[in-house]
């Protein structure tokens, strides 16, 4: 079955998906035509803070964004893989889009600061187009930034 995905954009918009807009979409299907809105979130900007030293073993990183109380966001929280400078991610965090989080100590002692030379932070912001949980198919969309710094 051929799929053609086709997405209307803005006369002069110079991304074809803006933060914080409706996308609209369409699938030509050989058993009829689809179109809808993808909904598409923020922008999502973070930053990151850190205070102490892996060596002196009391490491603490906080991790700020611009939040919008609303729903969650994801935080990916890896490694740059120093041979080919690839990100690897390592954990998954799931919290509120409240704007903050400072980084657990049991992930921090979990961290092998000895395969990286940087530590690499995405911040995720997803909406959806179905339900995850129950539908065969959904659509998604995101804004991530990411951030990677030398380990200290």
């Amino acid at each position: 079955m051929a799929h053609v995905i086709s997405i209307k954009r803005k006369r002069n918009s110079l991304y074809p998906f803006p933060y914080n807009s409706n996308v609209k979409f369409h699938l030509e299907q050989d058993d009829g035509d689809i179109e809808f809105d993808i909904p598409t979130p923020s922008e999502i900007t973070g930053k990151v803070k850190t205070e102490g030293t892996i060596k002196d073993k009391n490491l603490k990183i906080n991790l700020f964004w611009n939040g919008s109380n609303e729903g969650q966001i994801v935080i990916v929280v890896g490694g740059m893989n120093p041979s080919n400078r690839t990100p690897f991610p390592l954990y998954r965090i799931r919290v509120k889009d409240n704007g903050r989080l400072t980084i657990p100590k049991s992930l921090m002692k979990t961290f092998p600061f000895n395969r990286f030379k940087q530590i690499m932070f995405s911040f995720v912001k997803q909406k959806f187009v179905g339900n995850p949980s129950s539908s065969k198919s959904i659509v998604v969309a995101q804004s991530i930034h990411n951030i990677k710094f030398d380990v200290p």
